[in-house]
């Protein structure tokens, strides 16, 4: 019998090895890592926004792209707790039929065009907004993230973390991930309810200095709700 020690080609780590005889271990040991238990997606602001809007300053900040970078922060600390899926951009031709591969999902967004008279926020997750409120989610966890501007837009601050959480509120879900407003400095959101956000808001323009340890305490929230 093969006896030669393997080396996991999924984590690479040093740890995790086996025997060739084990080969179904292995299998196992591949399919836990790779079938993500929990969907991590996040938008970016959506085509018709940004092509009007690319002399404004929120463009630019979408063009650094904080809302990937916070989806970044977000999987590599949810990962030290549970298998998340890496950061799936939302697509309006494929996210819908991927949320049903995940027993839970966190949600992120930037604030663009928020104080419009139209409940949008100005992101890839308008076109398919309508169609999350009438999926169902029933029982599915889902918490939000968002990032926001708390000095140039502090009126608005993380506005639509309200927008996407109302849609998958209606959808059914299970809506997780409450953040207490205290150590925030903003003038007003509607992402606020009872003196929490309903969801993480980060500033990573004004306090990113901040960001991974509100992250790293917002993951061990989520795993104390059943996120996992």
């Amino acid at each position: 019998m093969d006896s030669t020690i393997h080396k996991c080609r999924t984590c690479r780590t040093s740890m995790c090895r086996f025997r060739a005889e084990n080969r179904r271990v292995i299998k196992r040991h591949f399919n836990t890592i790779i079938s993500a238990k929990v969907g991590l997606y996040y938008a970016t602001t959506s085509p018709q926004v940004t092509s009007a809007h690319k002399h404004y300053f929120f463009y630019q900040l979408d063009i650094i792209g904080f809302t990937k970078e916070a989806a970044g922060i977000i999987h590599d600390e949810f990962s030290k707790r549970g298998v998340i899926s890496e950061p799936i951009e939302v697509d309006a031709s494929s996210t819908l039929n991927s949320f049903r591969d995940f027993s839970a999902l966190l949600v992120g967004t930037p604030t663009w065009n928020t104080g419009a008279e139209e409940m949008r926020s100005g992101t890839t997750w308008d076109n398919i907004l309508e169609e999350v409120r009438s999926e169902n989610l029933l029982g599915k966890k889902v918490a939000v993230f968002g990032c926001g501007d708390s000095i140039s837009y502090g009126d608005y601050f993380c506005d639509a973390i309200e927008e996407i959480h109302s849609a998958f509120a209606k959808s059914g879900a299970m809506m997780v991930g409450k953040v207490d407003t205290t150590g925030y400095d903003f003038i007003h959101s509607k992402s606020v309810q009872d003196g929490y956000f309903l969801g993480l808001a980060l500033d990573q323009v004004n306090e990113g200095h901040l960001t991974e340890e509100r992250v790293r305490s917002w993951c061990s929230q989520l795993i104390k709700e059943g996120v996992e």
